[in-house]
């Protein structure tokens, strides 16, 4: 233990300790809640709040799969042209495109064809890979096989939103429609396909929903070239 190291420990109570030294070996962004619990012996509460905490000090940092590339915006002032990192494929049928950290490439998008809120860093792009969305509106764009789809990792998801997720380091693009209980707490996530094929949807615990669960929200469709 280097003498940085130390003082980190003094400010820190044992469950932090213990994810900070998992942190060192293991991505726990990745890891569901009640998994993580698992391995630390606590409550998934417990878990969650002081991987928090963590994350408020800086100690760890909120990567999650597709968070590892940015753009620099300093760039990209007073050019036409807005480069995106392209971050692969986002499977659009059943799971089975992992999702990988590093990106594949980069796109070059018009500035005025580029629907956008917030910082351009908290862009990227995925090329859908299946069916399952062909039945989505996104601004009026279905979402099918082989166009990009440009996601915001910074915009938090609401009820009806079209997102990235990641179950088990697969990629998928979904619809996102949170499910509440009797007494208005919500209950689970349903990640759900939009298309002229049946899919099955996938369902999420709640504890789950912070734990790099939900890659970005989509903002647009760019249809592919015909």
């Amino acid at each position: 233990m280097t003498l940085l190291d130390g003082l980190y420990y003094k400010v820190m109570n044992e469950t932090q300790i213990q994810l900070l030294k998992l942190a060192k070996t293991t991505d726990i962004n990745t890891l569901g809640i009640r998994e993580l619990a698992r391995q630390l012996g606590v409550h998934p509460q417990t878990a969650k709040y002081h991987r928090e905490q963590l994350i408020k000090k800086g100690l760890i940092k909120r990567t999650g799969i597709f968070r590892a590339s940015r753009v620099d915006e300093g760039l990209l002032v007073g050019a036409d042209l807005v480069t995106i990192p392209y971050l692969g494929a986002a499977n659009c049928g059943p799971a089975t495109r992992i999702a990988g950290a590093e990106p594949a490439g980069e796109i070059c998008v018009s500035s005025r064809l580029l629907k956008r809120a917030g910082s351009l860093d908290s862009l990227f792009a995925v090329k859908a890979d299946g069916t399952s969305m062909n039945q989505a509106h996104l601004y009026g764009e279905t979402i099918d096989d082989g166009d990009f789809v440009i996601v915001d990792s910074g915009r938090e998801p609401k009820k009806g939103d079209y997102v990235v997720a990641t179950v088990n380091n697969l990629a998928n693009i979904k619809k996102f429609l949170p499910e509440l209980d009797s007494e208005g707490q919500l209950s689970r996530i349903a990640l759900i396909s939009e298309s002229t094929e049946e899919y099955e949807p996938i369902f999420i615990h709640p504890e789950d929903q912070s734990a790099g669960l939900i890659a970005g929200v989509a903002l647009q469709v760019l249809k592919k070239v015909q």
